[in-house]
């Protein structure tokens, strides 16, 4: 069987398996009807504040671009966004990120390793973000980290750190990218990344309140960002196993698990749902990108104008 396939199939039989495992003993009729009992008014807040999540992260991914050299209307980095979201749920890896560089190859021109560079920045301001917010709920819950997540915190301080040096001393479009934005404009992205984060930290505050639990907003900032980061490693498909394992494991005690459980899959139709819903009349624009008819209107970059970008 062709490598290919084989690292295709096993996250998908892996997520299956993982899924399996977590849930077996899970009275699923109970998990029904909580979902059943839920506060529509608290739904409708999540939503609301999804939303807003789904314009910060557009905003911030259109200005990243601006300093690259990709110049967009946020609208159509919403578009983008929502339209790449199914790929990030169903499929393992970051595919959507490649997806969203393809966007931009075929419908600006703009190189496909600029457009990866763009995202892969986007991804450094979430990482940083959440690695904050982790260390500030372990700060203000009181809650006692083990010592396997807390040398996994450190490696992921060292390597943002790392990445930061790295800027100075290769020449890589990423670290180009990086180092084009500025101090200020570092910053203040930086700081919509935190934002970002915060409020899904509300909103998986809000998941637990509806599922019938009384979850600290300090704990969730704890623990939040390493269920984000266990879900990034690439052996699941789209988080599914991954993320279920790590809130049970992190929430034992808080509740019943069958209440950790719909807290999950409302988390799951609110951050995942409702982008696809969004994007749905996007889907097949933002996968499978046409070109512009009259490519007049787009003018490609010069070498000379990339190699004197690649320089600065």
């Amino acid at each position: 069987m062709p490598k290919r396939i084989i690292r295709t199939l096993f996250p998908v039989a892996f997520s299956v398996f993982l899924l399996w495992f977590t849930l077996r003993n899970i009275d699923m009729e109970d998990v029904s009807q909580r979902l059943a009992a839920i506060d529509s008014t608290i739904l409708v807040l999540a939503l609301a504040i999804e939303l807003g999540i789904i314009a910060i992260l557009s905003l911030r991914w259109q200005r990243i671009l601006q300093h690259t050299g990709c110049t967009i209307p946020v609208s159509e980095t919403v578009m983008v966004y929502c339209g790449a979201s199914p790929a990030e749920v169903v499929l393992p890896m970051k595919t959507s990120d490649l997806l969203k560089a393809n966007y931009l190859r075929v419908t600006h021109l703009f190189p496909f390793v600029k457009g990866v560079s763009s995202v892969f920045l986007d991804n450094v301001f979430d990482l940083a973000a959440l690695v904050t917010v982790s260390v500030l709920g372990l700060a203000f819950s009181g809650q006692v980290l083990g010592t396997q997540f807390t040398w996994a915190l450190v490696a992921v301080c060292a390597f943002i750190l790392a990445a930061v040096a790295a800027s100075r001393l290769v020449d890589h479009p990423v670290f180009t990218s990086f180092r084009a934005l500025g101090r200020q404009n570092v910053l203040e992205l930086y700081a919509l990344a935190l934002a970002v984060w915060l409020s899904v930290c509300v909103m998986n505050t809000l998941y637990f309140s509806m599922a019938g639990m009384d979850v600290p907003f300090t704990t969730v900032m704890l623990y939040l960002p390493l269920t984000i980061m266990l879900a990034a490693v690439p052996i699941t498909v789209g988080g599914l196993g991954s993320v279920e394992w790590s809130m049970l494991t992190f929430y034992k005690g808080l509740g019943p698990p069958e209440a950790i459980i719909t807290a999950d899959l409302l988390q799951r139709i609110v951050a995942s749902g409702f982008p696809m819903l969004i994007g749905l009349p996007f889907i097949a624009r933002v996968m499978w990108p046409e070109a512009p008819e009259d490519e007049g209107d787009v003018v490609p970059e010069e070498e000379g104008d990339e190699e004197e970008g690649d320089d600065a």
